[in-house]
This record gives structure tokens, sequence and C-alpha cells, in this order.
């Protein structure tokens, strides 16, 4: 048996202020308030206390058992809500310990089954959600002023997430190991910014709405997750073993708070019953040929729903699409011969779609056509020029706010990336061992060296949760060389 009691807090300050000039008369005058100044500053502030106990109980290596507790508070929620209690409960059986198992021992060398439930809690990203939020720097009538930036919510809760997860551990041949999980997921309390109305005068800038941090409703994740591991050669001076990982996971909402059976925000809806990164636009029908503009289906419910126009007043949006992958994994491979070790890792998703919302914004006609130009991208070859052209992209239309939210540029996410390739030689210990060294290793290592994915998907396919990709840092490529010594 061993046990756990702990206590634990922690506070988090941040206090910033920056100020920058520009338009200076010359070098000769490098004085700020010789220029355009600006100045802001800005500060946060976050503590979390929590108290938490663990049991634990196992009896002769057969038979695991275990308890856990802890109560943690925030101050991102208003006092009456600022606590919540979460637990767990284990179990486990190693019957391939048991002698019953002995007689097949040389080909079911170890085996566990696993059993748990438990309660945690998740917490609103906003610091202050239940707050109401201002914003010096505001100007009104030609003064300085303040302006709205958040909209309190003194009812938001913990987003609660109850999870079963039952397991099954294999060892066969004492060089493969099988490990099974299969899990549910019951969120309930889900914590999401719901778009609301306008007219405090407040809107998100990431994306152009009004929105209140609220519990929605639930939602719930099932799936299974797979590990292969094996030792494929194991010899005096070769050794090389393998690990492959997959993973299936299925997403859906159950329940939204109030009359409503969906919430839109922006390109993405959260209907019952559908995945909750859904998206929801105009479904693109491609390039009309004889005009050069967009066609959009008309999905109006009747027998005109396929027709197409290049008018999407008279089109109607439908959910075109979710970006939840239907399998995802990795694979890992490790080689030693002699005093040279190589090893290499895989990572790919299959299914789900990612937005090209960076695409969208500097397209022809996108939100930002004071900035934006035909994206160095596209070849001009594929673009429509005269009536007849069967044409990938459609003609290039100036002016501002043209664009139109479709699944134009939504892009399947498949994807296999070379996340990691490492090269070792270890020097033999006879090299070393007057010069008072116990290893000695030199390496070179490489990070997300190449990437398949599909030709049209112009951003990273490691993309945000919601898959809504912007301006994202990209997953970077990075080199290595090190020299690793133990003394």
């Amino acid at each position: 048996v061993d046990a756990l009691l702990g206590f634990e807090t922690e506070a988090w300050h941040n206090n910033n202020s920056y100020a920058s000039g520009t338009d200076f008369p010359g070098n000769l005058y490098e004085f700020a308030n010789s220029g355009d100044t600006s100045m802001q500053s800005y500060k946060y502030d976050s503590k979390m206390t929590s108290f938490l106990g663990r049991v634990n109980y196992n009896y002769n290596d057969l038979y695991y058992a275990g308890v856990s507790y802890r109560r943690d508070g925030s101050s991102r929620m208003a006092r009456e809500n600022r606590w919540g209690s979460f637990w767990s409960v284990s179990g486990a059986w190693r019957f391939g310990a048991e002698k019953f198992m002995d007689s097949i021992k040389d080909i079911l060398s170890d085996g566990k089954i696993r059993v748990s439930y438990g309660v945690n809690g998740t917490l609103p990203s906003g610091l202050y959600s239940y707050m109401n939020l201002y914003k010096y720097g505001e100007y009104y009538n030609g003064s300085n002023g303040m302006g709205i930036i958040g909209v309190a919510n003194k009812d938001l809760k913990w987003e609660q997430n109850k999870a079963w997860n039952f397991g099954l551990d294999l060892t066969f041949l004492n060089r493969i190991s099988v490990t099974l999980d299969y899990y549910v997921r019951n969120t309930s309390n889900l914590i999401m910014n719901r778009p609301i109305s306008m007219i405090p005068g407040y809107y998100d800038e990431s994306s152009l709405l009004a929105t209140m941090a609220q519990n929605v409703g639930s939602m719930r994740n099932q799936g299974i997750e797979v590990t292969i591991s094996s030792t494929n050669i194991q010899k005096k001076d070769f050794l090389w073993t393998t690990s492959l990982n997959f993973g299936h996971n299925s997403n859906k909402v159950t329940e939204l708070t109030g009359d409503d059976d969906k919430i839109i925000s922006g390109a993405l809806i959260h209907q019952v019953g559908k995945p909750y990164y859904s998206y929801y636009m105009y479904e693109y029908a491609g390039v009309d040929p004889e005009t050069g503009k967009e066609s959009y289906y008309i999905n109006d419910g009747t027998e005109n729903a396929r027709k197409t126009t290049t008018n999407v007043a008279e089109a109607n949006k439908t959910i075109v699409g979710h970006h939840e992958p239907t399998i995802e994994g990795g694979l890992s491979n490790f080689i030693k011969w002699k005093f040279i070790d190589f090893n290499f890792t895989l990572t790919y998703k299959l299914g789900g779609d990612s937005y090209d919302y960076a695409t969208w914004l500097h397209d022809n006609g996108g939100t930002y056509a004071l900035y934006g130009a035909i994206p160095s991208y596209y070849k001009l070859e594929d673009m429509w020029q005269k009536p007849g052209d069967n044409a990938k992209l459609p003609k290039f239309q100036a002016g501002y706010g043209k664009g139109v939210l479709s699944s134009r540029w939504l892009m399947p996410n498949d994807y296999l990336r070379l996340k990691n390739l490492t090269l070792g030689f270890s020097a033999p210990k006879e090299w070393i061992s007057n010069l008072g060294l116990s290893k000695a290793r030199v390496y070179f290592s490489a990070n997300n060296l190449l990437t398949w994915k599909s030709k049209d998907l112009y951003v990273d396919p490691e993309t945000p949760a919601d898959g809504l990709c912007t301006f994202e840092m990209p997953a970077l490529r990075t080199y290595t060389f090190g020299i690793e010594l133990s003394f």
C-alpha cells in the first residue's frame, strides 16, 4: 500500500508595459517624443489551490486497486462556483502471472486487465470569464475612453469529464507487446465562447464575433487506442525494435442548453448528434465555365438542392464536413548495429478536414482585400480567363469583403510526416576508458524532415483543435548535432 496526501497552490502574475515610436525626423533626434509614439500596459493574475489524496494497493503483483481525490479552487471562476471536486477509482488483474497460466507461458508471457472510472474538470481558457472587462485606449467623440471587451457570466461552472477506460495488456513470446484501450468520456457543462448579440458594442478580435463564455451542453467521446511493440531481432551486435500505435475517436454533441439544437459560430456549427467541430458554410460547386465566378449548390431541401448558382444569396449553408480524423497514430523503428544507432518516427492522420482560413483571407476578393493579391502558390494557368474554360480557380476580383465562407477552402487533412530521424555513434569503451568516460556518443537528429499531404492544403497539417487554420506557426524543421558524455 502506498498513500499520498498533498496540498499545492500556484499564483501567476504578469505585468507588461511597452512603448513604440515611429516616423522620427532623423537620426539626430533620437528622443521618444520626437516621433509618433504609442504606449500600452496590461497585467494578468491567476491563482489555483488544490487539496489531493491518493491510495494505491498491490497484492502480490496480481491484483491492483487505486483511489484518488482532489479538490481544486481557481480564480477563473466566480466565488460561488470556484471549487470543484474530482476523483477516480481503478483496478487491475495481472492474470498472466497466475499459476493456471504457466502451461502457455511460452506463448503468452504476460497479461493484465485494467478498468478505471474518473471525474476531472476543465477550466475556461479566459482568466476573467465571470467578470465584465473593459479596455482603456478606446476613442469616443475624439476623446480617450474605455470600451467593453468581455461580458460577465457569474454562472459559469467547471466543465466536467466523466470517463470509463477498459484496457488489456498482452505480451507474447517475450518479444511482442500489445496494449488495447477502449474509453468513453462524457463531458457535461461544456464550456465554449457562445456568440451573443453585438448590442453591448463588443466583439472578439480573433473571431469577429461577440461571444460570452457559457456552459452550453454535453458531449461524448468514445474510441479505441492500440499500441503494438516488438523486438524483431535481438543478437549480440544487432537490435531492431518497432512500435506502432493508432487510435480512432468518435465525437458528437449530445445536448445543448436552452431551446437550441445548434449553435453557429463563424465557420463552425455545434449541433446535437454531430461532431463538435463541424463545418457550416456554403457548399462550393466549382468555377462557373461561362462567367468565371464561384458557384455554389443551392441546398434548399427540394429537388433543386443539387442545382448550382453564382449568386450566393440563392444558396443555403449546410454541414460540409468535420475536423475529426478517422484514424491517427505513429510508427517508430530503432536499429542498433555494434556502435551505430538509427531511429525514425512517422506520424499520420487519415480522415477529417481543415479549413484554410489563411488562404481564404488572402485570396482574391478576400476579407483582407487591401493587402490581398493572387497567392504566390497559385498557378496562373489554373485561373479562369475566358468563357468555356473549365478552370480550377475563379477569375480575379478586386474589392473589399467579396470573400464567401464556402467549402472551397475545406481541404482533406490526411498526412504522413517524418517526425524524427536520428543517427548516432557510440565510442567503444576501450576508446574512452582512459579518458575517465563511461559513455561518449555523437549524433545527428532532424525533426519534421518530410511531410506528405494534399497539394491543395497550403497550411501545416498539424492544425489547431478546431481545424481552423489562420496564421499559426507551423511545425519547425530543425537539425541538431550533439555530443553526449558520461563520466
